[in-house]
Parts: C-alpha cells; sequence; structure tokens
C-alpha cells in the first residue's frame, strides 16, 4: 500500500517514523519485539527482515486510527466500495455486525449513523467508561444519535446490558461487536471462551457475539473495512444463520471458526493493518504455540530473540515460547544496537 498517495487522498501528511527505536522509549521496544515474536508463531513464513518494515506500517495505521475520527462528521473523502452489501442485508434483517480492529474499523460506526439504521455498539467496562475521553470527536456524533434513539453504547461487563440487548433488537436494532477485542480473553472468563484455529495456531476467542445470534436469533454479519491506495474497500462475508445449528454451543464454535477464518485471509495478505499483533499471544492463554524445530546456526539470534523491558529492567525474550531472560544493561543496549532495532 502507498501511504503517501493514501494520505494525499485524506488530505493530510504523512507522519514520520523513527527509523530506530531508543533504547528509552518502552513502549516501543515492547511493541516491536511482541509483533516480532507473534509473528514468528503465527506468519512463521515471513523473514525477520521484514518485520521491521511491517512494525513501521504498523505503526502508521495506528496513526491514521487516531485520525480516521476526525473525519466521521462529513463524508469520508476517499471513496468506499463494497458497504452496500451490507446494508441490503440490514434491510432486510437487523443481527449481529461481526468487526474487527483491521483496516479503517470505526468507519462502520460513522457509516450506519449516516445511513439512519440502528445499532448499539457493544464495547468492554475499560472502553465503556473512557469512552469520550478516548474517542472525542466520535462521542458528540453518537451523543447526538443516541438522542435521536437510534444510537446506543453498552457496557458488555453490566449485568443489564443482555436484558437491554433483547430489547433493542426487537426493537429492530443490530449490535456491533469488534469480535478480536482481548478484553473478553484476558478477564479469564474460561467458560466464555471457545478454542479454534487460527493462522496455523490454536486460539481461544470469547464466544459471545455468536451466543447471542443464537440466543436472539438473528443472523451474524462479519465484515471488514480494508485501507486501500486510493480507497476504501469494505470486505462482507457470507452471513452466519444461527437456525443452521440448534445446540448453542456447536453454533458458537462453527459461528467462531468462520468468522476468524474470515479475518485471517485479509491478516495474511496486510497483517500491518490489524491492530492485534503485540496482543497475539493472550489469545493462546499460556498454551505454547507450535513451531519448526530449529537446526543449530539455521537462524541469527535476532531472529529468534526479542528485547523488552518490564518497567525499567531489560530482558531477553525467546519466540517460539515468550520466556523471559534478566539482562544487564550493558548487554542489552549491545544487542539493540547490533540487531538495529
Amino acid at each position: 500500500m502507498d501511504f503517501i498517495k493514501y494520505c494525499e487522498g485524506l488530505g493530510i501528511v504523512p507522519n514520520p517514523l523513527p527509523k530506530r527505536i531508543k533504547s528509552s522509549d518502552v513502549l516501543s521496544l515492547n511493541t516491536f519485539g511482541l509483533i516480532s515474536a507473534n509473528l514468528y508463531n503465527f506468519l512463521p513464513q515471513m523473514p525477520y527482515t521484514k518485520h521491521r518494515f511491517l512494525y513501521r506500517d504498523f505503526k502508521m495505521n495506528q496513526w491514521l486510527h487516531g485520525i480516521d475520527t476526525h473525519f466521521f462528521q462529513n463524508e469520508y473523502p476517499l471513496p468506499i466500495d463494497g458497504i452496500g452489501d451490507l446494508m441490503d442485508k440490514l434491510n432486510v434483517q437487523n443481527g449481529i455486525i461481526c468487526t474487527y480492529h483491521f483496516g479503517v474499523y470505526q468507519l462502520i460506526d460513522s457509516i450506519l449513523l449516516n445511513s439512519r439504521n440502528r445499532f448499539a455498539l457493544l464495547v468492554g467496562a475499560d472502553v465503556f467508561n473512557n469512552w469520550k475521553e478516548r474517542y472525542p470527536v466520535l462521542s458528540k456524533i453518537l451523543d447526538k444519535a443516541a438522542k435521536e434513539e437510534r444510537f446506543v453504547l453498552l457496557n458488555a461487563e453490566a449485568s443489564t446490558s443482555l436484558r437491554q440487548m433483547y430489547r433493542l433488537v426487537k426493537q429492530g436494532y443490530s449490535i456491533v461487536v469488534y469480535v478480536d477485542g482481548i478484553q473478553g480473553v484476558s478477564q479469564g472468563n474460561e467458560n466464555q471462551l471457545i478454542q479454534i484455529p487460527f493462522l496455523g495456531q490454536q486460539i481461544f476467542v470469547p464466544k459471545g457475539a455468536a451466543a447471542l445470534s443464537h440466543y436472539f436469533g438473528v443472523p451474524m454479519y462479519p465484515v471488514l473495512a480494508l485501507r486501500r491506495t486510493n480507497r476504501i474497500e469494505f470486505k462482507v462475508a457470507r452471513t452466519i444463520f444461527p437456525t443452521l445449528i440448534t445446540d448453542r454451543q456447536q453454533y458458537c464454535v462453527y459461528a467462531m471458526r468462520e468468522i476468524f477464518s474470515f479475518l485471517s485471509t485479509y491478516v495474511m495478505h496486510w497483517p500491518e493493518q490489524w491492530t492485534n499483533w503485540s496482543l497475539l499471544h493472550y489469545f493462546l492463554k499460556g498454551i505454547l504455540p507450535l513451531n519448526r524445530a530449529m537446526i543449530t546456526g539455521d537462524t541469527s539470534e535476532e531472529q529468534e530473540y526479542s528485547l523488552i523491558k518490564f518497567q525499567t529492567a531489560p530482558y531477553l525474550m525467546k519466540k517460539s515460547d515468550y520466556k523471559t531472560f534478566l539482562l544487564n544493561d550493558v548487554d542489552f543496549e549491545c544487542l539493540l544496537c547490533q540487531w538495529e532495532i
């Protein structure tokens, strides 16, 4: 993707990114270290030399995410293709819109508002409590829609949410769920997780979106917004109907496998557009990832290890099993310089 042309289409200047990560920049250091480790395990065909380029593009996408919401008050500056497929489906039947932290991932909310569709956005408690602070521009638009009874922000962890969603679905609202959210995985509610394949590994994901679909008797619409050089392209997967499988648990497994299979296609081709690369190891829930046996001398140290910091303490992390080894400051700085991170 040509980010310069993309930014020109938005009417903004691309954000310059530093060529090297400083030892004092703990956030960037850890983000790259974890991204590289997760790429090692989930996209092993990608050579380490490309990890740095992907990290640069990943950071550019993060910066663009912060810019996106400023365009939502008016028409988005770039052409948008494919969204009509989703709108046609929603006009026939409201349902659970399953989307991801991928591409222009907040654009779906803006489009639903502009189309006058009624919907509820389901978020975790942390996002719910800090929504206005994190998304001030988008919040103003959504507040206006809420007063017009076209939008509801729901706290997924509130005891009243299920009853509220049931009422909203009966009134014709759709529910937007970001199914790759990390909060449901990290909370430790093991009975709410199911194991599915993803990029050659076995991961654990929340089954909540599929359970809602089955409980309410409404379909699931997987969709994502892919950034292209000169446009946004919405990709809509085939609809998942709860009538396919009567047993709820079996339906949840089937539906979540389909939903993450759809995501994996685009993650493999545009990995830099997925914001979860630095968090993906959480989905393993402590289970060691599959990886090939390494032949001594077959790879360099920086291919097998990452440099990270816990608070201010420097560590070496083995990518294949995420185990960490404490380093002294001199060795850490030496490796950081030698590996040219």
